[in-house]
């Protein structure tokens, strides 16, 4: 999208997705953003109420809450076509927004209030996870030992791996979609003990 076709204020919300997600919330002032946009400084809180207004702002334009809602609220599913579902909806999320999984990918990673309010938008879905995967060994479709470490374990694959931190480590860094979402099923699956088709 070419920013001097937008309105000012989702200028206002690309500008600072962009450098929240290269520096950090906190290392970005309201001017640096209107900078960006090429903006009054006033904007931010004429549009949004202030920076931190602004994130929450970002989070429900950029997040696809509503299919994460879908996901959680999703009935008559066996548990192995859920996770699909979940890998899927992930990893487009994913592909489609990187500086947005960047952001909430660090801000998880800290104790602010900001972070209280992604946990409270998102830890529904993992909670749904663990249930699915209880299901799932109830019924005799996953094997695993403990229900908590593969509840994290699942979710350390989809949502922990930033490819730039190890670019030189990797033949390839970039992957189309339907590629990353057969090799995190393959993965899952296989340590579920689900014999595993693409």
């Amino acid at each position: 999208m070419v920013m001097q076709h937008l309105n000012m204020k989702t200028k206002l919300m690309y500008s600072a997705k962009k450098l929240f997600a290269s520096q950090g919330f906190d290392k970005i002032s309201v001017r640096e953003i209107c900078e960006e946009a090429g903006a009054n400084i006033a904007l931010v809180s004429y549009y949004f109420g202030g920076k931190e207004k602004l994130f929450n702002e970002l989070f429900h334009t950029f997040v696809p809450l509503s299919e994460i809602k879908e996901l959680i609220e999703k009935e008559d599913i066996s548990p192995v076509d859920w996770i699909k579902e979940l890998i899927y909806t992930n990893e487009k999320f994913r592909i489609s927004d990187p500086e947005m999984a960047i952001i909430i990918d660090r801000e998880t990673d800290m104790n602010t209030e900001r972070t209280k309010f992604v946990v409270e938008e998102v830890f529904p879905l993992w909670r749904k996870l663990r249930e699915v995967l209880v299901e799932g060994q109830q019924q005799g479709v996953f094997k695993f030992e403990s229900a908590d470490q593969t509840m994290m374990y699942v979710i350390s694959c989809l949502v922990s791996v930033r490819f730039s931190l190890y670019k030189d480590l990797l033949d390839q860094d970039e992957y189309p979609l339907d590629v990353m979402v057969k090799h995190k099923e393959s993965f899952i699956f296989n340590g579920l003990g689900v014999k595993y088709t693409a």
